[in-house]
């Protein structure tokens, strides 16, 4: 198996709201502010998207391999209070990333 930590720091937008993160079309966590889950994942090819009401992510693919231990971030950030990211690409006005490690 391998360990994604997911993580929602201090972000802008939503804030008192969670942000739903989807992992291979299945939910996996609702973060708040300041917050993280970690996962037990098999190794293999995954597919996350973050969601905050009709607002969302672009996918973000990652590749892990056994035993490797990844972070992802997410956010409301401040792109996401913008006139374009709400109302002209809500699929891309939350943010979603690995952390270099």
């Amino acid at each position: 198996m391998a360990l994604i930590t997911i993580q929602r720091g201090p972000d802008l937008g939503g804030l008192l709201r969670r942000i739903t993160v989807v992992m291979d079309g299945v939910v996996v966590a609702r973060l708040k502010q300041r917050s993280s889950v970690r996962l037990h994942v098999p190794p293999g090819t995954h597919i996350f998207k973050a969601k905050l009401d009709w607002l969302s992510s672009p996918s973000l693919e990652l590749r892990v391999d056994e035993g490797s231990q990844l972070v992802v971030s997410v956010a409301a950030g401040e792109t996401s209070q913008t006139f374009s990211a709400t109302f002209r690409h809500p699929e891309r006005a939350i943010e979603i990333f690995q952390v270099q490690s």
